[in-house]
């Protein structure tokens, strides 16, 4: 039996783009041999839950290898995973990949899962303190369009060969992406507040 390790931490900030030719290449040496009726050798791609990384990865393959669209290889994945939902930076990720491989970007959120659960709940609680007359910051989520051409352009993946000079419209982006992550952050902190709060009532009926 042969392994391969990636050490990825499942954060928003993580980068996953450039372990993508190296899983798929694992992958595809693997099961290079199969029959297509009665395939011998099989893959097991997981990580701590089974949820975000081996989602991700396997979406990569899916995307870059089989060349299906990233809404219906969700689809496909949620068909035997249910719960298989990558963080929002990974889906920014998988939206750009699309983009570049296939040249089309699929109709699906960014917000998967709990991450899109706990965005609902946060939205909920802005509006009752605005309600209430106290004074909120915006909850600001930009379009996808727009975080996706500023994750290509990080990761390399921009057609654009020459160095332009700044736009307004491409500090606005920044400011928006920036806003993004931010709002990722909070997320991710309510999150890691929420588990700790299971951990605490676990040891106490313990």
């Amino acid at each position: 039996m042969e392994y391969k390790v990636l050490n990825l931490l499942d954060s928003p900030n993580q980068g996953v783009l450039n372990h993508v030719d190296e899983s798929n290449e694992f992958i595809t040496t693997a099961i290079k041999d199969n029959d297509p009726e009665k395939p011998q050798k099989k893959v097991l791609i997981h990580c701590f839950a089974g949820k975000s990384r081996a989602t991700t990865f396997m979406l990569a393959y899916m995307i870059k290898i089989k060349k299906i669209n990233l809404k219906d290889a969700l689809e496909r994945i949620r068909e035997v995973r249910p719960i298989a939902a990558p963080n929002p930076g990974f889906m920014i990720q998988l939206k750009a990949l699309e983009k570049n491989v296939l040249g089309v970007m699929s109709d699906v959120d960014v917000m998967q899962g709990m991450w899109k659960d706990k965005l609902d709940q946060l939205k909920k609680q802005k509006a009752e303190k605005a309600e209430a007359g106290e004074l909120v910051s915006p909850l600001h989520i930009p379009k996808d369009e727009d975080i996706v051409d500023n994750a290509e352009k990080q990761l390399g993946l921009s057609d654009e060969k020459e160095e332009k000079p700044v736009q307004k419209e491409e500090k606005k982006d920044e400011k928006e992406v920036a806003s993004f992550q931010s709002d990722a952050k909070e997320l991710q902190d309510g999150l890691d507040q929420l588990k700790q709060k299971r951990i605490e009532s676990a040891k106490e009926r313990k």
